[in-house]
Protein backbone atom coordinates (compact mmCIF):
# COMPACT_ATOMS: atom_id res chain seq x y z
CA UNK A 1 0.00 0.00 0.00
CA UNK A 2 0.81 3.52 -0.95
CA UNK A 3 1.86 6.03 1.76
CA UNK A 4 -0.50 8.61 2.77
CA UNK A 5 0.31 12.02 2.14
CA UNK A 6 -1.71 15.23 3.45
CA UNK A 7 -2.58 17.31 1.01
CA UNK A 8 -3.88 20.81 1.33
CA UNK A 9 -5.34 23.76 -0.55
CA UNK A 10 -6.70 27.51 0.15
CA UNK A 11 -10.16 27.46 -0.49
CA UNK A 12 -13.15 30.18 -0.20
CA UNK A 13 -16.11 29.41 1.94
CA UNK A 14 -19.29 31.09 2.02
CA UNK A 15 -16.59 34.12 1.15
CA UNK A 16 -14.17 33.65 3.62
CA UNK A 17 -10.78 32.08 2.75
CA UNK A 18 -10.67 28.61 4.71
CA UNK A 19 -8.42 25.72 4.34
CA UNK A 20 -9.12 22.31 2.59
CA UNK A 21 -6.92 19.32 3.23
CA UNK A 22 -6.97 15.62 2.91
CA UNK A 23 -4.77 12.12 3.41
CA UNK A 24 -4.59 10.95 -0.12
CA UNK A 25 -1.96 9.04 -1.87
CA UNK A 26 -1.22 11.06 -4.45
CA UNK A 27 -1.95 14.91 -5.94
CA UNK A 28 -4.07 12.96 -8.51
CA UNK A 29 -6.68 11.42 -5.39
CA UNK A 30 -6.71 14.70 -4.06
CA UNK A 31 -7.86 16.31 -6.56
CA UNK A 32 -10.58 13.68 -7.37
CA UNK A 33 -11.56 13.86 -3.77
CA UNK A 34 -12.10 17.93 -4.07
CA UNK A 35 -13.39 17.82 -7.25
CA UNK A 36 -10.78 19.59 -9.19
CA UNK A 37 -8.23 18.83 -12.00
CA UNK A 38 -5.13 18.00 -11.15
CA UNK A 39 -3.54 20.76 -13.18
CA UNK A 40 -5.25 22.95 -10.37
CA UNK A 41 -4.06 20.71 -7.65
CA UNK A 42 -0.44 20.67 -9.02
CA UNK A 43 -0.61 24.85 -9.24
CA UNK A 44 -2.01 25.72 -6.15
CA UNK A 45 -1.98 22.52 -3.60
CA UNK A 46 0.98 20.88 -1.69
CA UNK A 47 2.30 18.51 0.95
CA UNK A 48 1.02 19.85 4.19
CA UNK A 49 3.64 19.79 6.71
CA UNK A 50 1.44 21.28 9.23
CA UNK A 51 1.52 19.01 12.42
CA UNK A 52 -2.33 19.84 13.03
CA UNK A 53 -3.58 19.23 9.43
CA UNK A 54 -1.81 16.45 9.18
CA UNK A 55 -3.66 14.72 12.51
CA UNK A 56 -7.10 15.72 11.63
CA UNK A 57 -6.71 14.54 8.10
CA UNK A 58 -5.02 11.07 9.22
CA UNK A 59 -8.04 10.70 11.44
CA UNK A 60 -9.99 9.91 8.27
CA UNK A 61 -7.82 9.10 5.40
CA UNK A 62 -9.81 9.55 2.19
CA UNK A 63 -11.78 12.13 3.73
CA UNK A 64 -11.84 16.03 2.59
CA UNK A 65 -12.06 18.44 5.65
CA UNK A 66 -12.34 22.07 5.46
CA UNK A 67 -11.09 24.34 8.26
CA UNK A 68 -14.64 26.73 9.30
CA UNK A 69 -13.20 30.24 10.15
CA UNK A 70 -16.26 30.91 11.39
CA UNK A 71 -16.72 28.08 13.82
CA UNK A 72 -13.32 28.01 14.35
CA UNK A 73 -13.04 23.98 13.72
CA UNK A 74 -12.55 21.14 10.93
CA UNK A 75 -15.72 19.80 9.23
CA UNK A 76 -16.18 16.53 6.96
CA UNK A 77 -17.32 18.24 3.63
CA UNK A 78 -16.84 14.47 1.39
CA UNK A 79 -16.67 10.60 2.93
CA UNK A 80 -14.38 8.72 1.54
CA UNK A 81 -16.22 6.45 -0.79
CA UNK A 82 -14.20 3.29 -1.00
Amino acid sequence: MRKLKVFGVNTFLLGDQARTIAAVTSQKKFAEAIGTTLGYVQTYACETGNEGEIRVALTHPGEVFVFCPTCNEWRVVAKNKA
